[in-house]
Formats: structure tokens, sequence, C-alpha cells
């Protein structure tokens, strides 16, 4: 098991598939839905620790989505 030590993640909700970026290491909970669970049970799509460069790869990431190069 290895683990990311960027300060942020983007990763997908499995409950309501809404993206989204997260600082935590252990658990965390969804900020749209309110499910709490493992950050090592998800997918992590991208880290980084530059804040100003999460909204434009969340955006990014979130069109490949919609045309459904992302799963």
């Amino acid at each position: 098991m290895s683990r990311i030590f960027k300060r942020f993640k983007i990763v997908v909700c499995p409950y309501c598939r809404r993206m989204q970026a997260i600082m935590a290491t252990k658990r965390f909970r969804c900020r749209f839905c309110g499910r709490s669970m493992d950050v090592s049970k998800l997918r992590i799509y991208y880290a980084t620790n530059d804040a100003r460069e999460v909204p434009y790869v969340i955006k990014v990431l979130q069109e490949k989505m919609a045309k459904g190069e992302l799963r």
C-alpha cells in the first residue's frame, strides 16, 4: 500500500460520483453527500502541493469524465 504525501488529492466520491479535492490522509467526509470513507480505498486522480492548480485540474478531469475518457 503506497501513500501519496502531496497536500491536495483529487478524488471522486464512490457514492455521489462528485469530484473534489481533499487534504485528508486516512479518512474524509464527502462535502456533497456527507458519507465518510477511507482515502486508501479511493482512486486518487491527481495530487499536488499547489492549491492554485486544483481548480484547473478538477475542471479538466470533469470534462474528461463527461466525455467518457476517464472512469
